[in-house]
């Protein structure tokens, strides 16, 4: 999907599970990602979302990084691959119901 659509749906994901906490669009070298970032619970949440080298009009690669907020005494923030996952499929679930519109 074009990185608009995605963004969209990321959005949506994020503020369904969490709280959406800022939205920015970083220069990579000819191109430009978006970074969404949140909070989910307890966690912090990075989503990065880029034009894809070989078709950035049509195809868009996305990243979540989710961390526990885990005292530094402990080891710091540690991975929460099970959030991030369930994010990653809140995404694809709005992206799915974005494309496939059910009569009302």
């Amino acid at each position: 999907k074009p990185v608009p659509e995605v963004m969209t749906a990321v959005r949506s994901a994020v503020s369904s599970m969490g709280t959406l906490t800022s939205e920015k669009k970083v220069p990579e070298g000819e191109m430009m990602k978006n970074v969404i970032t949140g909070r989910i619970d307890t966690r912090r949440v990075w989503v990065t979302v880029r034009p894809d080298k070989q078709a950035p009009e049509t195809v868009s690669a996305v990243s979540f990084q989710v961390r526990t907020d885990s005292s530094f005494l402990v080891g710091g923030r540690n991975p929460d691959k099970d959030t991030a996952a369930a994010l990653a499929e809140q995404t694809t679930l709005v992206l799915i119901a974005a494309a496939n519109p059910q009569p009302k």
